[in-house]
């Protein structure tokens, strides 16, 4: 795959941009910060299992536009097995640094976002942090001030064992030397020095105590003593780390229990100090190293910590920002009648915008839309569609009857999207199944709808007619409900389960 803007040129591979558009266009257009998407070993842009596909998928369902999104084949193009080994990172640094660099200066951007996945893990890392093809890391020629958040999906940040080779061995000189920063050992240097600001998996504050406390080993006090320090030992903070809000880099890591990452080193992919930590059973080897690229429930738990340097807005005014967060806020001209068979909203209705800052400008879309199912898809049928800007306390008016999809977007701030039945029912489904406590053996996902047919999925695009389906592995299960063209949301929920 190669596809990019015609007036963006590099020697790798991959996706990204606009190719409708040229330089100066994606400057005026980009609203979030650019998201860089950096693949794992064996792998490719475009591949079927270890590929960008359902990511970009899901961020654009978050209001990223494609001028926003960016990825390079760094192995090459459509490289697949075997695995490069044992220093993959040292021979294609090089590269991955200059297109990073490049996309930044296409961009006129002072950050972007990374998330990357396994080997894609230790290239970020090694941008971030100097490393050089020599094999050596050069602090001095950091990247630190380039990215803004990077997402750690499934790697071996702290190797995968100390008999494994080259680059991925654990105590071995990359290893090791991917913890310091300018001689002081930070997993996650220029992060949040307050630990209370930091998420660290809930059983890793619990799980070494619970057989002890069931066979009386232990007194209370020793316990729960030993337990914070167990929690302290995730929040760490060094002189590096800043009281900025957000911090000047945010760290998110997130581990596939069970994996063949995870299975050769547990908990490899834990940063200490980072902003977020986070495991999710996933299924064991291949499946969860792949699943915790395609689930929703896992990408729903890093993107609040994505666009916290948003373009056009100067570092110096990040503090001000987390005080008074960029914001868009809507209200309608009438309440929305709820009944048993659904929603409907009076015509004509009118939608007001108020945001914050009061001199933003917020664009918006609006689409008057029918959904039928065919062959296993939801088809969309668009009547008519608008776009236009709005001030703050400024609205438009939908006159027309039909369902409407409105989102409103602007520079930093979180899309509002909002669905309207205008004079027509509009379907509600309810998942009735809850996600909590964790299932151990398999589940039954039920959900009703107020009006029309059923149909449920488990990648929001593939779907089967019916109200409830038995899983037996974690997955996120949405369903829709279509009444004679008029649909509701896509709604859908993540189900986990217990890891053994």
């Amino acid at each position: 795959m190669n596809i990019f803007p015609r007036d963006f040129t590099h020697t790798l591979t991959g996706f990204g941009g606009d190719p409708n558009m040229n330089k100066e266009q994606h400057r005026k257009t980009i609203k979030k910060a650019p998201i860089i998407l950096i693949h794992g070993n064996a792998a490719h842009v475009a591949h079927p299992t270890f590929g960008w596909d359902t990511m970009k998928r899901f961020l654009k369902e978050e209001g990223y536009q494609d001028c926003e999104i960016w990825a390079m084949d760094y192995l090459g193009e459509n490289r697949s097995f075997p695995p490069e080994m044992p220093t993959p990172v040292r021979n294609h640094i090089d590269d991955v640094r200059e297109f990073i660099d490049d996309v930044i200066d296409y961009l006129n951007v002072e950050r972007i976002d990374i998330i990357c996945h396994s080997l894609g893990g230790m290239m970020t890392c090694a941008y971030m942090r100097g490393y050089r093809s020599d094999g050596t890391f050069d602090n001095a020629n950091h990247r630190l001030d380039n990215v803004g958040t990077a997402v750690f999906l499934a790697t071996a940040n702290n190797g995968l064992g100390r008999f494994s080779p080259g680059e991925f061995q654990t105590g071995g000189s990359f290893e090791v030397n991917s913890h310091i920063f300018n001689g002081v050992k930070d997993d996650s240097p220029r992060g949040t020095d307050d630990p209370k600001q930091m998420i660290i998996p809930e059983e890793a504050k619990t799980c070494q105590h619970e057989s002890e406390e069931s066979q009386g080993v232990k007194n209370p006090e020793q316990m729960f003593a030993e337990m914070a320090a167990l929690e302290e030992s995730w929040k760490v903070t060094t002189e590096l780390d800043v009281g900025t809000l957000p911090p000047q880099n945010v760290y998110v890591a997130i581990t596939a229990t069970g994996d063949f990452v995870d299975k050769q080193n547990k908990d490899t992919g834990r940063l200490e100090g980072a902003h977020c930590n986070l495991r999710f059973n996933l299924g064991p080897n291949i499946m969860g190293h792949s699943q915790i690229l395609m689930q929703r429930g896992v990408f729903d738990a890093f993107k609040g910590c994505l666009n916290k340097h948003p373009p056009g807005i100067p570092v110096s005014a990040l503090q001000r920002i987390a005080v008074s967060p960029v914001s868009i806020r809507v209200t309608e001209s009438a309440p929305i009648k709820v009944s048993e068979i659904g929603e409907i909203s009076p015509k004509p209705l009118s939608v007001t915008v108020n945001v914050t800052p009061a001199d933003m400008v917020v664009s918006y879309t609006t689409k008057r839309v029918t959904k039928e199912y065919q062959a296993g898809y939801i088809i969309e049928n668009v009547a008519e569609t608008c776009s236009g800007k709005l001030r703050n306390g400024e609205g438009l008016t939908l006159s027309k009857d039909g369902i409407w999809d409105v989102t409103f977007s602007g520079t930093g701030a979180s899309d509002i999207k909002r669905m309207y039945g205008v004079s027509v029912i509009k379907p509600a489904v309810e998942i009735e199944t809850p996600d909590r406590p964790k299932f151990t053996d398999s589940l039954e996902v039920k959900a009703k709808a107020s009006s029309g047919k059923l149909y449920f999925s488990f990648d929001g695009m593939h779907f089967n007619e019916g109200n409830r389906v038995k899983i037996s592995e974690t997955n996120t299960v949405y369903f829709i409900a279509i009444d004679k063209g008029n649909a509701s949301e896509i709604v859908y929920r993540f189900y986990e389960k217990e890891a053994v």
